[in-house]
């Protein structure tokens, strides 16, 4: 009997190192010199690039473009209706899959072919949170919510994708058009995308301070089923030293290879708790680096 408390604290260990493994802590100083990780089974190269090659590369994430592209189209040519156009829009994306799509009121159902059925509920919460906003330089007061959007089909990895939306938050959430499964991806700064041979999604999120992580995450992409491989944090200490480093753009080059963008900006402020009046001085910079994924 004494043997299972050993067992229990081996796979509790087990469970740490495995979880050490998809977890780095990229500081502005690993932005210096050609740096390398490694992360799980993967091999991660970062070395620096002139801004000029980051922006000379053309952009091809044909899913979040050709949706954006029709709801501009949309909502001008509704002439935006009061406001009523995002709703519109989304029931007229809901109709083209309406025997698996679903929107009744507050709430969105997703129904998958093998009849596994996903709903996602519009809803703000009854308490309030209190957070210091960067942006306002002040304490503030804000009630939780998160607003589920359709968004579509993506074909290349055969899942419905929702928005999910809250204060100073955003994330996607793939259901699996077949079996119904699920899984989260954080995007805050840019929306995910698929590399060009379909086995991979990469996103970024620059997020400050406790409201959001910083941080890219890539995802497996195996018989349309998507796995979570890794998650990369980069530093930011808004609370304190008030300096920011992160991950706000990116793209694909090859089945490996993403150029990602970087900013790093310090704020020297005195904040006033009470009031939106402050001096504010941001210096900040941008920096470019290869990422390589082996």
């Amino acid at each position: 009997m004494k043997i299972i408390p050993f067992l229990l604290l081996l796979l509790l260990f087990s469970g740490i190192l495995n979880a050490q493994e998809k977890f780095y802590n990229f500081t502005q100083e690993d932005n210096k010199i050609d740096t390398t990780f490694i992360l799980k089974k993967y091999k991660l190269h970062f070395v620096s690039i002139d801004s000029a090659l980051f922006y000379s590369v053309k952009r091809n994430n044909h899913f979040f473009d050709d949706y954006f592209q029709r709801k501009k189209t949309f909502t001008e040519t509704l002439n935006n209706l009061n406001g009523e156009s995002d709703s519109l829009f989304e029931l007229n994306e809901i109709h083209k899959y309406m025997s698996h799509v679903k929107r009744e009121g507050n709430k969105l159902k997703i129904t998958s072919i093998t009849g596994k059925e996903k709903e996602f509920v519009n809803k703000k919460e009854d308490r309030i949170k209190r957070i210091y906003s960067f942006r306002y330089l002040q304490w503030l007061d804000i009630i939780p919510y998160s607003k589920y959007t359709f968004i579509g089909l993506h074909e290349d990895i055969n899942s419905y994708v929702i928005m999910d939306s809250g204060y100073e938050t955003r994330n996607f959430i793939l259901v699996n058009k077949n079996s119904g499964e699920s899984i989260i991806i954080p995007a805050m700064g840019n929306s995910f995308q698929v590399s060009p041979n379909k086995e991979k999604i990469f996103s970024c999120s620059p997020g400050m301070g406790e409201i959001y992580p910083n941080e890219i995450e890539l995802f497996s992409v195996e018989n349309y089923k998507v796995k979570k491989e890794f998650e990369m944090l980069f530093d930011c200490d808004m609370e304190f030293t008030r300096s920011f480093y992160g991950p706000i753009d990116y793209v694909w080059i090859d089945d490996k290879t993403i150029y990602v963008r970087m900013l790093h900006f310090m704020i020297n402020v005195q904040p006033k708790f009470d009031s939106l009046k402050s001096n504010r001085n941001t210096e900040s910079t941008e920096s470019y680096m290869v990422l390589t994924i082996e």
